[in-house]
């Protein structure tokens, strides 16, 4: 994604990092890597459907049926 020079969310960031120690940098970046992996729930819900056909193989059997009845 290229940097939008012009976005003052950006330039409030930068500011206040300049202001920071490396140790409360390194929390900092911490953070970042974390939120940037997180998963939307947008990406979880087209996960679970594409598992779904696979898991209806195990799931929707005779077997699985009778296992499950006294619930």
């Amino acid at each position: 994604m290229p940097k939008d020079l012009d976005n003052p969310t950006l330039e409030l960031i930068e500011t206040h990092l300049h202001r920071l120690s490396e140790d409360k940098l390194v929390i900092i970046l911490d953070f970042i890597q974390f939120i940037a992996e997180v998963k939307t729930n947008d990406e979880v819900h087209e996960a679970m459907l594409l598992a779904e056909p696979l898991l209806a193989q195990d799931w929707l059997t005779p077997e699985e049926d009778e296992a499950w009845a006294h619930l």
